[in-house]
């Protein structure tokens, strides 16, 4: 393996939106489309499936937009549900149009100030009396993450009037000619209530999002080119012969071939990568997940698969007229229309959702007796509620039936069976998890694979170890390790099948494996590396990812790490708190993540806003030890995974130039917001830099906050995003922010590694802010109106001087609102 080739960083990003300077950003018809259309004032909508590269075509032209002197919000739905109340999500958004226009009017303190109890109207006056009044020039809003799940919700329906109301008033209201929407999505019109489906089809433009074509594709074949010289044009070609040019598909499989690293590379390696990568990941495969979403959350699910047979029967036969069945199935992304007949997209769609999959996924077809006959008996048992509580109550059932055969089983093939056919039954996968973590002691773990014929069971067998291995409670540690061994044991006793699989799933622990011990032994850092890119290359497991990104750590290749990291998030999403815990109780690559922030906006929006330097905490650093500090080692028993109730939703804010916003949470249940108001005191002089150590005090009227509440204070340069200062979290719980009077606060801190700052003299912002800081941080609280500090960086190139003890934070102040 070359390994100096494994340490070029990866062009290939297929997570999230591409920066708008990218080199890799493919232009297409629809990015001087989307662009002249709102020039001209008209209302656009780019409604297309998942992974097409809507977000970056929303970056890209808000880029463009500003360098024409368009005022721009380029804002993202992504996270809101039901769960949290209406009004704050009104507050929310408000609060993006401030960040991302700078109007001067503070937007909650005029919310607040309103007494109509009618949100919608409530915003219709913000634009009519803030936002336009306030900004001059022409405004361009461009909301991104509209989709089937989110469209129903109060306030996603209220807005979307609301921007109807916009363009309806261009008739008397001349002022409303200079706002101008973007709607992006996953999403059709007709799914939308009649009013917008009518102002969408009368007003606004569709623009089409194709994926690339192979021309348009030359950049990735250039890249390669780079990477492999004369190969290069022979890997894309099987590569593109794989995606047809699907925006994620491509990007993805780039990666994965660049990321493998060596030079051997033909066509049926390719191949090889595609079914590693795709088809026998595809239930962690995100990508492959948000097709199965679109059609198995459809009201008319079965109907959408038997279209889609007919397609796999007869590609050439079915017409796209526009149907709300078809447009449903184009939004899956599944499909396309070619010359007015649907097509699959792509080899890769067409090689997992083929007729096997069609039959295995397709609800049943009850014959109309037995339909009655059960219909009859759910009205008695739960009442009227349709066939898909049917199939829900009877999945729950076989599900209530496997966990008491566990209970009650004697022998270790019984319980794998049992455990088999739990992981089997949709929906239920994590019932069998905790079944063998949580009510199985490590010993009776052990024992389950003690098996005197595993040959017998050996389908289940494959089937529980596959769905226990890649658990993210099994963090490198001697205890974890030995229960991956002994899982891996009883597969070498199969007899070799091709389907089964079984030689390969050994062969990958085993190597994952080799790695762990390999560093724990014999502190290896280089060696390990090695053997988890062999074991990668077996499987995409997130363990192996999340290990392999410990060892890049270790080394300070930070930016290899978060690669490692995001790539393991987007396997198994309850990694989430393993990954979140190592960043943020390593310093060093705690702030790496706000150096590179752009480029992970997944690691971003997990953890606290920056620290600048290490805590006074005793906080775990890297040794020469081979015992990994900063790893959480759970057992195998007691760490629970993270879960939906208490885990913050993410909504990420398009930031208004190529700098990444602090990330903005709405919390799954809203909680008891304190309120109140700031006054920031110091400092306040710009004629008195601060040249690094610096005191900020502030006034807070809203009282002592709740213990699971702190205070943030953030420094950025403008059009640049807000970053803390401190890590907000640790801070405020170890009492580095001091309160000093009866409501004024103090935090003392070297702002030179902030990563708002990073050692460069300017001037820049200040505020602070209520945040949520247990059980998790969430920015969801108030913030205070902005005022400048000037940094002067030691020494004479950043224009500091001998002040002895560092400070310059300015002095005591009138108060500023």
């Amino acid at each position: 393996m070359n390994n100096k080739f494994t340490k070029i960083s990866n062009p290939f990003r297929a997570n999230g939106a591409l920066m708008p300077d990218s080199s890799l950003y493919i232009e297409r018809a629809a990015d001087q489309e989307l662009y002249t259309t709102l020039q001209t004032g008209q209302l656009a909508y780019v409604f297309t499936p998942h992974d097409m590269g809507k977000s970056s075509l929303a970056s890209r032209t808000a880029a463009r937009l500003k360098s024409d002197g368009v005022h721009v919000a380029n804002i993202t739905l992504s996270g809101i549900d039901s769960s949290t109340d209406t009004n704050h999500l009104y507050q929310w958004f408000i609060k993006r149009l401030k960040a991302e226009l700078n109007f001067a009017t503070h937007p909650v303190e005029w919310w607040n100030q309103k007494t109509s109890s009618n949100l919608k109207e409530r915003l219709q006056i913000f634009i009519t009396d803030v936002v336009l009044p306030e900004i001059d020039g022409p405004v361009v809003i461009l909301i991104d993450e509209f989709h089937l799940r989110n469209k129903d919700l109060t306030f996603v329906k209220e807005l979307l009037d609301i921007i109807v109301w916009c363009y309806e008033e261009r008739q008397n209201k001349p002022e409303f000619e200079r706002i101008t929407f973007a709607l992006f999505g996953v999403l059709t019109v007709g799914a939308l209530a009649a009013k917008t489906q009518k102002a969408l089809l009368e007003t606004g433009k569709a623009i089409n999002l194709q994926s690339f074509s192979r021309q348009e594709a030359q950049k990735f074949e250039e890249q390669m080119n780079a990477l492999y010289l004369e190969k290069g044009e022979a890997i894309f070609n099987r590569i593109y012969y794989w995606t047809d040019g699907h925006p994620y598909l491509t990007q993805r499989l780039c990666q994965a071939v660049t990321e493998i690293g060596d030079v051997h590379w033909d066509d049926e390696r390719v191949d090889n990568t595609v079914r590693s990568l795709f088809v026998s990941s595809q239930n962690q495969e995100s990508n492959i997940q948000s097709v199965k979403r679109v059609l198995e959350e459809s009201d008319k699910k079965r109907q959408l698969f038997n279209l889609y047979q007919q397609i796999l029967d007869d590609e050439h036969s079915i017409k796209d007229d526009n149907s709300l069945m078809k447009n449903r199935l184009k939004l899956s992304g599944l499909v396309i229309a070619e010359n007015g007949v649907l097509q699959i997209r792509n080899s890769i769609y067409e090689t997992i959702f083929n007729k096997n999959w069609v039959e295995h996924s397709k609800p049943a077809n009850w014959n109309r007796r037995l339909v009655i006959t059960l219909t009859l008996l759910m009205l008695v048992a739960l009442g009227a509620t349709g066939f898909y509580t049917i199939q829900q109550h009877q999945k729950a059932v076989a599900a209530e039936e496997m966990m008491n055969d566990f209970h009650n089983a004697v022998s270790s093939e019984d319980k794998i069976t049992s455990l088999a056919g739990l992981l089997q039954i949709s929906g239920h996968e994590d019932k069998a998890r905790q079944l063998f973590y949580d009510e199985l002691s490590f010993d009776d773990q052990l024992e389950l694979f003690n098996l005197s014929d595993p040959e017998s069971i050996a389908e289940d067998l494959v089937t529980v170890v596959s769905g226990f291995y890649q658990d993210s409670r099994l963090v490198n540690n001697e205890q974890n390790n030995t229960l991956l061994r002994t899982m891996a044991d009883p597969l070498t006793r199969l007899e070799y099948s091709s389907a089964l699989r079984s030689v390969e799933l050994e062969l990958e622990i085993t190597q994952w494996l080799r790695g762990r011990e390999i560093y724990l032994t014999e502190g290896e850092v280089s060696q390990a590396i090695q053997a988890y890119d062999i074991a990668i290359r077996m499987h995409y497991n997130p363990g192996t990812y999340f290990d392999r990104g410990l060892m890049y750590a270790r080394q300070g290749q930070f930016e290899l790490a978060l690669d490692d990291f995001t790539a393991t998030l987007n396997l198994d999403n309850s990694w989430l708190g393993t990954v979140q815990k190592t960043i943020t109780e390593n310093p060093e690559l705690y702030a790496a993540t706000w150096t590179y922030a752009n480029n992970y906006p997944s690691i971003t929006g997990i953890v606290p806003t920056p620290t600048n330097t290490p805590t006074q905490t005793a906080t775990p650093t890297m040794t020469a030890s081979p015992t990994p500090t900063f790893t959480p080692s759970p057992t195998a028993t007691s760490t629970p995974q993270p879960t939906s109730t208490n885990t913050p939703i993410i909504i990420r804010v398009t930031p208004t130039d190529t700098a990444t916003p602090a990330p903005i949470f709405v919390p799954s249940a809203t909680p008891s917001i304190p309120t109140g108001e700031f006054t920031l005191l110091t400092p306040v002089n710009l004629a008195n830099p601060s040249y690094g150590i610096t005191t900020f005090e502030w006034a807070w009227s809203g009282g002592d906050l709740p213990s699971e509440f702190g205070f943030e204070v953030r420094v950025w340069k403008d059009g640049r995003f807000q970053a803390g200062v401190h890590n907000a979290v640790l801070d405020n719980q170890n009492g580095t922010v001091k309160k000093i009077g009866s409501d004024t606060y103090q935090l003392t801190t070297d702002i030179s590694g902030a990563a708002g700052v990073q050692k460069t003299s300017g001037i820049y912002n200040w505020t602070v802010a209520v945040v949520r800081i247990s059980p998790e941080y969430a920015d969801i609280g108030e913030v205070a109106d902005s005022v400048q500090m000037r940094y002067a960086a030691p020494g004479p190139k950043g224009g500091g001087g001998d002040d002895k003890d560092g400070g310059g934070g300015g002095g005591k102040s009138v108060g500023i609102d």
